[in-house]
């Protein structure tokens, strides 16, 4: 709390102005656990993920990225909050699907899981009425980059059929993802927003777990231990293409 003079002198305590990146990351701190905490990240880690499966949950997020940076091009210009936050760096759909590609995937031809699915109407919604809150996606999937850029080399070591450059999706920023991450930050908190506008990004950011939650548990099945449904078949979302484990 901190104390500050009303108009007629008196000493009242007030609550600290948090950021707008402090908001979004403390509302959603338990989904963010939940994702990171999920039995696909532990299969991910420990080499016991095929890459086959890996492949499908990478075509998913192919697809969110994709649709949200359409929809943050059509807004760059008239609205000023994505304006003044949103770089040419932030979109990186094309090295997600070279990735995929690389993988010998049809990213844009990736099916649709009801996760994925959900997401993309929910932004579309946004884009359509709020477009502030698509900086509430970016938030997290920027955000993403901070881990995906240390898991990078050892997943190229697991899958070494990738290659040396395979999965530069993972580190878009290389040796400038310090400044850029605190850049994305800065730019976000600096802009005035209401309570209702900084409840509205802490949503879209929610979604973003939700969905990415949602995926994992549609391919090897959610930490619950409810049954698996697409676990034993993952290539089914990535267009048939079988990988060595």
């Amino acid at each position: 709390m901190h104390l500050q003079r009303d108009e007629v002198g008196v000493l009242t305590m007030t609550p600290p102005v948090v950021s707008a990146a402090t908001h979004v990351r403390d509302r959603t701190a338990e989904l963010h656990n939940r994702a990171e905490r999920h039995p696909f990240q532990r299969e991910l880690i420990s080499g016991r993920l095929s890459l086959t499966t890996f492949a499908a949950q990478l075509s998913q997020l192919y697809l969110v990225h994709r649709q949200l940076e359409r929809h943050l091009a059509d807004h760059l210009t008239a609205t000023p909050s994505i304006r003044a936050v949103v770089q040419g760096y932030h979109f990186r759909a094309d090295l997600m699907r070279s990735d995929l590609e690389a993988m010998g995937l049809d990213a844009d031809g990736t099916p649709r899981l009801p996760a994925t699915e959900a997401l993309l109407q929910e932004m579309r919604r946004d884009s359509e009425s709020v477009p502030a809150r698509l900086l509430g996606y970016l938030y997290v999937l920027e955000g993403a980059t901070n881990g995906t850029r240390i898991l990078r080399p050892m997943l190229l070591s697991r899958y070494p059929q990738l290659g040396p450059d395979g999965l530069a999706s993972f580190d878009p920023h290389g040796t400038l993802h310090p400044q850029r991450w605190q850049r994305f930050r800065r730019d976000l908190s600096g802009l005035d927003w209401p309570n209702e506008a900084l409840d509205g990004l802490a949503q879209a950011a929610a979604a973003v777990f939700r969905a990415v939650i949602g995926i994992m548990d549609m391919l090897i099945g959610p930490a619950s231990g409810a049954p698996r449904r697409l676990a034993e078949d993952p290539s089914r979302l990535a267009n048939g293409v079988q990988f060595a484990n």
